[in-house]
Parts: C-alpha cells; structure tokens; sequence
C-alpha cells in the first residue's frame, strides 16, 4: 500500500469514526445456561471438612460440618445465588431471604458465586442468566441451612475464612464464566477467549446451553477436568 493509499484510509477511518456509532449487535437474545453442580465441588466439600478440622484441632470439633452436610451446604449456596439472580426468592423460598445477608460463606466458594449471574455480551448480542435444578434431598431447608451458618461462625475466631454477608447483592456474574460451557467428554468450551481463571471455575459445574443453535461457536479450548482438579488441591495446600 503506498503513502497516499495510507493517509488516504486513514483519512476515511477518522471521518467514519466521528461520524458513526461503533458496530453492535441490534437486539439482544436471552441464553439459559442450565448448571449442575459438578465433581469438582464433592472435591471441595473434602477440603472445606478438612480445612475446619484443621483449625478447629486445638479446640471443640463438634461444630465442623462433616462432608455430607458441607456438600449439601455448597449445593443450597448454588442453588439460592440462581433463585436470587432470577428474582424468585419470594413466595414458598421466601424463608431462604436471610441467605442474601447474613449466611456464611466459605471464601474460596464465594469466589465461585460471585461468577453465577446475569453477564451480557453486547458485542454478539447475547445475555446469560443461570438456572440451576437440584433434587430436594441434596438440599437444605432454610433452617437447616441457618443453623450450618450458624456453626461456621464457631470456626471463624480460630480462622476458618468466611464472607459473613451472604450472597452477593448485585445480580450480575462474570460474563468469561457465563460464556463457558462443560462438553460431556469433560472439556471447558468458549466461544470467546477471555481469562483462563473462568475456565477454572467453569469446571466445577455440569453446563448446558438451552439454545443448541449457538452451541456451534463454542471452539475455544480452556481446559480439562481432569487438570482443574490437580489446581484445586494446589490452591488448599497453600
């Protein structure tokens, strides 16, 4: 391309520009990714029970959930953060409303939580909101769950490490998680190439976008399970 061709392009880039919107997507499609609670999380149940005894060894040990109670505690979590994010802990889940500001919660399955929201990409014009659907008897009831918050509280002076305020108040999750999606052969998919910290906790959940059309962009490899499993014990061994 010669000089004038150049400047000529420039010229014609820095008039367009001035004079017309960026390109985006005209309407906005509603995606429901359908999550489950994956293997990954029967794993941190184990270090989460370990983590406890580990603080607690000096003192009263009977406060420590024990891994079933911890798996259901983390399943419940999940659970009431999708509810919250679709406006219906009202009506019969009405008893669950003290999670969204007074629940314990582990910090490293915070973390995981702050991701599951509502995300949008303007750029394809699309917007994700989670739905999670779990058996009852994987559940805790409200009371149940109030009073395993109540027993972390035990364990926080001796440094068990708990976000004390609940779920979080915005609705909005992380759009390089939301974006993500589990194959059955256990491999982390995007159709966009972002953070590799979102393939991670993309791992932890069965994934399924209800809309299959859109499926076929999904050809950016994060990761395997299996490698995400060996970074989730490095992470509870530091």
């Amino acid at each position: 391309m010669t000089t004038n061709e150049t400047g000529l392009q420039g010229q014609w880039e820095s008039i367009i520009k001035d004079g017309m919107p960026e390109p985006h997507a005209e309407s906005i499609i509603k995606h429901v990714v359908k999550l489950e609670a994956g293997q990954l999380f029967a794993s941190m149940a184990k270090f989460e029970h370990n983590e406890m005894n580990r603080v607690m060894r000096f003192t009263d040990s009977k406060v420590v959930l024990d891994i079933d109670e911890m798996t259901k505690y983390i399943h419940t979590v999940l659970w009431l953060r999708t509810l919250q994010v679709t406006n219906q802990l009202t009506g019969k889940y009405k008893d669950y409303r003290f999670a969204s500001k007074v629940m314990n919660i582990p910090v490293r399955l915070y973390q995981i939580v702050l991701s599951v929201g509502e995300a949008v990409d303007r750029d394809y014009g699309v917007r994700f909101i989670p739905e999670m659907e779990i058996a009852s008897d994987k559940l805790l009831t409200a009371t149940e769950l109030r009073e395993m918050s109540d027993r972390l509280s035990v364990l926080i002076p001796e440094g068990y490490l708990v976000v004390e305020t609940g779920l979080p108040n915005e609705i909005s999750g992380e759009l390089g998680f939301m974006a993500c999606l589990v194959t059955a052969d256990e491999k982390v998919y995007s159709y966009r190439k972002d953070h590799p910290v979102y393939g991670f906790i993309a791992s932890f959940f069965n994934s399924e976008l209800l809309n299959k059309a859109f499926v076929t962009d999904y050809k950016i490899l994060y990761g395997t399970r299996s490698d995400y499993e060996a970074m989730l014990t490095r992470i509870y061994r530091r």
